[in-house]
């Protein structure tokens, strides 16, 4: 029974980690802007290219 727990915790930190990696290193781009007074602000966008279409991922989902 033990085995069989440690072994589900260490799948669940896997796919945890694994999560973490793709969405914060691959396909991400960092959009710079800037405010009125020319200060910079990096916002992360995810994109994705899928049978020919780029999806965007917006991280807020009160964002368009």
């Amino acid at each position: 029974m033990r085995r069989t727990l440690a072994f589900a915790l260490l799948a669940l930190v896997a796919l945890g980690v694994a999560t973490y990696v793709a969405g914060e290193q691959i396909e991400v781009v960092v959009l710079r802007s800037f405010d009125a007074g020319g200060a910079p602000f990096d916002t992360k966008v995810w994109a994705v290219d899928y049978e020919g279409d780029t999806w965007v991922r917006v991280a807020n989902p009160q964002r368009h």
